[in-house]
């Protein structure tokens, strides 16, 4: 949107060049950015281009400010490298115990088994030594076979 050139009188003896932007300011809701067509600084007068503008109404007294046009926005930079990792965190605390558990039911009692075979027979003994002769009661008959034994223990150890 094209706008008109403004006149306006300032002060004499600045250092404004045509191509100069500047801000006139009557407060911080009226403003008004704009390029220097002339200055003449004998008289005070200027002539301005307004590119943008802030507020309404006429005002007779302005703040001029010699400003910078914005550029435009730079290149992103590189993204710096990875941090370090950060040391690991404590232990939680334990859980509390489990409550216990219920008793479990008895079984049943299993069946008795089927009796096992009977074992095979062992050998026979063998016979005991030869029958004794009978002899005749009384006493007189087992002093006799008690001399006979002493006689045969006492060749046995001669």
């Amino acid at each position: 949107m094209p706008y008109t050139n403004i006149n306006i009188t300032i002060n004499t003896g600045l250092a404004f060049e045509p191509n100069d932007f500047v801000r006139l300011v009557y407060d911080a809701s009226n403003t008004i950015f704009g390029r220097v067509v002339s200055y003449n600084a004998s008289t005070g007068a200027m002539v301005l281009t307004p590119y943008d503008f802030n507020g309404t109404g006429t005002y007779t007294t302005w703040q001029v400010d010699l400003v910078g046009v914005s550029g435009t926005s730079g290149t992103s930079g590189t993204s710096g490298s990875a941090g370090a990792s950060g040391s690991s965190g404590s232990s939680g605390t334990s859980g509390t115990n489990g409550s216990a558990g219920t008793n479990a039911v008895s079984g049943f009692s299993g069946s008795n088994g089927t009796s096992g075979s009977s074992g095979a027979s062992g050998q026979s003994g063998s016979s005991g030594g030869t029958s004794g002769v009978n002899g005749t009661n009384g006493v007189a008959q087992q002093v006799e076979v008690v001399e006979q034994m002493v006689a045969a223990v006492l060749v046995a150890k001669v």
